[in-house]
């Protein structure tokens, strides 16, 4: 998790930006979705590949836990964790 953590946090600024300005049909925001799978398969301690749905990317209050989580906040990485866990499972 720590991982992730750092990650997150050294990236957020850059990966906000491609997210809020970029199509989602374009490389720049697909290479940045996969980053932040990765992060989170890491603070779920998952492996294997798993995709985030576009209503995830599109979804203000998911963005809002992003930015907690690059800032540190548990309850913000916790919930990301329990999001990623259901998506693995679909």
């Amino acid at each position: 998790m720590n991982a992730g953590v750092k990650t997150l946090s050294s990236n957020w600024e850059d990966w906000s930006k491609t997210l809020k300005e970029a199509k989602n049909t374009s490389m720049d925001f697909a290479s940045v979705a996969a980053k932040v799978e990765d992060v989170l398969k890491d603070f779920a301690g998952l492996d294997g590949d798993f995709e985030l749905d576009q209503e995830f990317f599109n979804s203000a209050h998911n963005m809002k836990l992003l930015e907690e989580a690059a800032r540190g906040s548990q309850a913000a990485i916790n919930e990301l964790s329990v999001i990623a866990g259901k998506m693995n499972l679909a």
